[in-house]
This record gives structure tokens, sequence and C-alpha cells, in this order.
């Protein structure tokens, strides 16, 4: 094998480890967004479950009967 060629062979290696430590990098970062965004989920579907319970024991409106029947 030449030396150029394996200086070539040498290059690309370099090159492709720095794309697969970029690469790694990146997923990493969208990892820690995606825990992120699920902790925040996971907040508001808390908040939501809340808000959409009914306060009291009362039936709902729409299960009363009117007051002329």
């Amino acid at each position: 094998m030449s030396d150029e060629r394996l200086t070539e062979l040498e290059s690309s290696m370099a090159f492709l480890e720095k794309t697969v430590q970029d690469l790694s990098d990146a997923v990493y970062q969208q990892q820690e967004k995606i825990d992120r965004l699920s902790l925040r989920l996971q907040a508001t579907e808390a908040r939501l479950a809340l808000v959409e319970q009914p306060e009291t024991d009362e039936p709902e409106p729409e299960a009363e009967r009117p007051p002329h029947y």
C-alpha cells in the first residue's frame, strides 16, 4: 500500500470519526430534549386531569331533570 493511499484512508477515517461523534452528540441532545418534553407532558396531563375532575358530587347539568317535570 502506498503512502498516499494510506494518508487518504487515515484522512477518511478521521472524517468519519468526527461525523460519528457529531451525530452521537446530536442524538444525546435530542434525547435530553425528549426527556424534558416528556416531563412537561406528564405535568400538563396531571394539571388537565385536575381541571377535568368534577369538584362536587352533584350530577352534571345535562343529567338533571328540568324543574317543571
